[in-house]
């Protein structure tokens, strides 16, 4: 008898401690809706019940917990239009910040068919009118936080309008499921500021959502890469490079850091597969052309180099990069010539032609670049004995 007591007096405990929280939580809304609110109270009272295991799967202690924030926020924002109000607008946009997952997990707590398989959505209409009222207002926080430099709480800003606009308490209501150009910048920021927030997993993940969505695909496309690559996830860096360099040929990002990291891999052998696969499929792109030359002017294959300096030139001749690496090539080809011991005169004759070939390229390389080339030149124009415009580099770049 004395064990049934006990065990029925423990029951009463437990039923008391329940029964506090759920009083807790009506209170708070009270002190949230009284004409002289006390949202510290209030704020305080709820998140006693969000963490109590009696009431933290309660919809009813969110709800609450998401009313106290809505409504400081509403009351700062209703401040704020009056001119003669100084109002923290940081302060008032993290109550906006705080009040959305709020209020967004009494749904996933009422979507949830109970025992006897029926779903009932009792604070859920509530939630939605209130969202629906307040989730624009997260684009002028996003914009306020960014004033600030604070790109973490302006990235969570533009991620909570986002998630807003796809959410299911949303699916039939138009007005706010749209998606707009509106959305699409706002998808467009919040990957560049989870990017340079660092917060590299919302970045990667929300790269692959948008990134055929937004309208600076290329971004979108780099941010990603350069995401997965801080995570030093190197093998999926390079899949989405090869994509982006399939997608935006002419974006040298890509392709360069793919091969960089197979390169410093010490993979040279992969690295060259990659821009072949590249050249194959754009065979007309100078710019793989001449980043194929690049690969064997690392391992100073100075005629191969030029091969493909050759083709990228034939078309697109107007590059400062081409050009000059193919004037070098054949610059440094004429030295490896006279490179041995007593070269003869067939030896000086073919490095003449050499040096030949490579002068026109260094004067279509020095218009653009002077201060890069000017040396090279004038050493050229020295070999082949043109004083004149020897004498003129020499006076222009005080050559001794």
């Amino acid at each position: 008898m004395k064990k049934l007591i006990y065990v029925v007096a423990l029951a009463l405990l437990t039923t008391t401690g329940s029964f506090a929280q759920k009083s807790n939580i009506k209170a708070a809304e009270k002190l949230t809706k009284a004409s002289t609110p006390n949202f510290v109270e209030a704020r305080r009272l709820a998140k006693e019940a969000l963490a109590h295991e009696e009431t933290k799967a309660d919809a009813y202690a969110w709800y609450v917990a998401g009313l106290v924030e809505h409504e400081e926020f509403r009351k700062n924002l209703i401040a704020s239009a009056l001119p003669q109000n100084q109002v923290d607008e940081i302060a008032m946009f993290n109550l906006l910040l705080t009040e959305m997952p709020l209020f967004l997990q009494v749904y996933e707590i009422e979507k949830v068919p109970n025992e006897k398989g029926k779903v009932k959505l009792k604070y859920t209409k509530k939630v939605k009118d209130h969202v629906k009222e307040d989730y624009q207002y997260l684009l002028n926080a996003g914009n306020a936080y960014m004033g600030k430099q604070d790109y973490v709480s302006a990235a969570k800003a533009f991620g909570q309008f986002l998630k807003i606009k796809e959410h299911p308490l949303f699916a039939e209501d138009k007005e706010v499921s749209t998606p707009d150009s509106t959305t699409m910048q706002v998808a467009y920021f919040a990957c560049l500021l989870n990017y340079e927030s660092k917060r590299f997993d919302e970045a990667i993940e929300m790269s692959r959502k948008y990134r055929d969505f937004v309208e600076k695909k290329d971004d979108v496309m780099q941010v990603l890469c350069g995401s997965l690559l801080a995570k030093a996830d190197t093998t999926a860096a390079v899949e989405a490079m090869m994509e982006g360099a399939k997608l935006f040929p002419q974006t040298p990002y890509y392709l360069s850091n793919a091969i960089a990291i197979k390169m410093s891999q010490g993979n040279n052998d992969e690295a060259v597969k990659l821009l072949q696969q590249a050249i194959d499929n754009d065979p007309n792109n100078a710019l793989y052309l001449s980043m194929m030359g690049d690969m064997f002017t690392r391992d100073e294959q100075w005629e191969k180099a030029v091969e493909w300096y050759e083709k990228s030139i034939a078309i697109k001749p107007d590059g400062y990069p081409t050009t000059h690496n193919l004037g070098l090539s054949y610059y440094n080809m004429a030295v490896k010539v006279l490179s041995v011991d007593r070269p003869g005169k067939l030896e000086e004759d073919k490095a003449e032609a050499l040096f030949k070939k490579a002068l026109p390229h260094f004067e279509a390389a020095y218009k653009q670049k002077p201060d890069a080339v000017y040396y090279v030149l004038a050493n050229i124009c020295k070999r082949l004995g043109l004083d004149k415009r020897y004498q003129e580099l020499k006076e222009l770049h005080n050559l001794d």
